[in-house]
């Protein structure tokens, strides 16, 4: 399992290199990191997520994670976990809105076609 201190070190040596590998081994291993993090909290939840969505909620917060280091005028271990939390619970956040919105909108679609079509 990834651990932070393991992003930590691989974000250090893209900081001193900027090579593309180096960011590729920061990436995965965001990645891998977040999507342990994704899949634990997606077990609490009511109703199952299905493949995709966990992969665009995966990919969604390893984005988010990964701007906020690069912009971060300081980069510690537990700033890393911070920051993996806080953006986990974001694109949590975000993606809960966008379906009860797309569940609105059916409803919606529903009774003004059965409004139409008595």
């Amino acid at each position: 399992m990834v651990t932070y201190c393991d992003i930590y070190e691989a974000f250090c040596k893209y900081a001193a290199s900027q090579k593309q590998e180096d960011w590729n081994r920061l990436w995965f291993l965001c990645e891998e990191r977040m999507a342990a993090l994704v899949k634990t909290k997606a077990r609490g939840l009511a109703v199952p997520l299905d493949a995709m969505d966990l992969m665009d909620l995966i990919r969604d917060s390893t984005v988010l994670v990964l701007r906020r280091l690069k912009l971060a005028p300081v980069v510690t271990v537990d700033y890393i976990s911070v920051t993996f939390y806080d953006e986990n619970r974001h694109a949590f956040t975000a993606f809960c809105r966008s379906a009860k919105r797309w569940q609105r909108m059916g409803k919606a679609a529903t009774i003004l076609n059965s409004a139409r079509h008595p």
